[in-house]
């Protein structure tokens, strides 16, 4: 690959200095204080962030790889923890919790409550002696007698005393008799009312890659929604796109509300250009100013066929790629834009970064997953690639000796998994002894 040199005589090139390359970071990586600079100064919300919540009701937002959803759903949690109580759905669909619905999440609320009290005792004042039964009864049904009683003995005298008289009563034996669900849900936003919190958000984020079993656990509680509807609690559940089936989609019977996120280009380059503007300290503003119209139509072909249009984080990813190679291959401003030679480097460094290989062998699919997308794989494909995933250099008399037959193979696989089989990403010879695979991982990156 070419790289920039000075000519003799002239002056030193001018370097693009990348200062803010957290923003290219996982999320989880980001400070305290890079994390609120994110929401203050990157972060823009789509149209269906007000969408959301001018519905009162339960909504799933659904969406391709990299649309926002989770970002958008972040968003959503920042604006509700100001007014309402903000609960995490992974309380409600995790592995191995088989619990009922209503049974998690008066569980889960009434521990939340029960914290808060603890750093609030006076706000137990404000709640009627109905309220203050049906605390205790919680407390006491969901987490024990010793919980009600260890949290009483933290509360100022004044406080605790507003429960001498509430003696405790088994209110609802179950969970799952409509008329005792109907009549809690109504506990449940009558006591965070008491409490001036507007309602109950549950959020579900539903990962790509998610088990059958909190799939299952998924459609068990949309399947419920109209015993669990009540204007004080809503569900907010991020559904990829593949997950949102018509079956599915009927399972809340019109008691939620889809609203699908697929950014425009339009907000796709805002906030692009927003990353590209602090990454660089304004060196660097849009696209174009690092590559040429024909360069930047090859890329924009390139992320529309891997993912969708709608892929608002493949389009950061590749901002982040591009500023990498930058600063890697000492690329001076004086150089840009790019142009197409550097398209196949481009390529392989964006799907070495952000695109996976994760091998999926059950009894009724075979294939493997490039990043988000699916490629189904022949027998002798995938027992090639289940040598390779293990880490080491495939050699000839692994297969019969044959240099000839591990290149054919090779070669097969190529065809099949390589964005460009001309130029491998993933399946590199290792002239002389064979061939090992690159960016092998259990589960690809996360979604944004």
């Amino acid at each position: 690959m070419l790289r920039v040199h000075p000519a003799s005589g002239q002056s030193k090139p001018h370097l693009i200095t990348v200062m803010e390359y957290w923003l290219f970071e996982p999320p989880e990586r980001w400070t305290p204080e890079q994390e609120n600079r994110w929401w203050e100064e990157i972060y823009q919300p789509p149209p269906a962030f007000e969408r959301v919540l001018e519905t009162p009701r339960w909504v799933i937002l659904s969406g391709p790889p990299l649309s926002g959803k989770t970002m958008l759903l972040q968003a959503l949690k920042r604006h509700f923890a100001k007014k309402a109580l903000v609960l995490p759905g992974e309380e409600f669909i995790s592995p191995g919790n088989d619990q009922d619905f209503l049974f998690r999440l008066t569980r889960t609320v009434s521990w939340r409550i029960r914290s808060q009290l603890a750093e609030q005792p006076e706000k137990i004042k404000e709640l009627s002696r109905t309220q203050r039964q049906y605390l205790r009864w919680a407390i006491e049904k969901f987490h024990r007698p010793r919980a009600f009683f260890v949290w009483l003995d933290g509360l100022p005298k004044e406080s605790a005393a507003c429960f001498k008289d509430i003696e405790y009563q088994d209110l609802y034996p179950t969970q799952t008799d409509p008329y005792d669900i109907h009549v809690q849900m109504e506990e449940l936003g009558n006591l965070c009312g008491a409490l001036q919190l507007e309602k109950i958000v549950i959020t579900f984020d539903i990962p790509f890659f998610s088990s059958i079993r909190e799939l299952e656990q998924l459609d068990a509680t949309l399947s419920r929604l109209e015993l669990l509807q009540h204007p004080a609690i809503q569900g907010i559940v991020a559904l990829p796109e593949r997950f949102a089936t018509p079956e599915r989609l009927r399972l809340p019977r019109d008691r939620a509300t889809r609203i699908p996120l697929r950014p425009d280009q339009e907000h796709i380059r805002t906030i692009v250009e927003r990353y590209l503007q602090h990454a660089t300290n304004g060196q660097v503003k849009h696209f174009t100013d690092l590559c040429n119209a024909q360069l930047l139509d090859a890329l924009q072909d390139m992320l529309t066929a891997e993912f969708t249009p709608h892929s608002l984080g493949a389009h950061i990813q590749l901002a982040g790629t591009l500023l990498s190679l930058l600063h890697r291959e000492n690329i001076s401003i004086e150089a840009l834009p790019l142009s197409m030679e550097w398209l196949s480097s481009i390529r392989s460094a964006f799907y070495q970064e952000h695109c996976p290989l994760r091998l999926e062998n059950a009894q009724n699919t075979a294939g493997v997953w490039r990043g988000y997308r699916w490629i189904p794989l022949k027998q002798s494909n995938l027992e090639f690639m289940e040598h390779l995933k293990k880490g080491q250099t495939v050699t000839p008399h692994m297969f019969g000796g044959s240099a000839a037959n591990l290149n054919t193979l090779a070669k097969r696989l190529r065809d099949a998994i390589e964005p460009d089989p001309s130029h491998p990403t993933y399946i590199i010879n290792q002239r002389g002894e064979g061939y090992y695979i690159a960016n092998f991982r259990s589960s690809p990156s996360d979604e944004f």
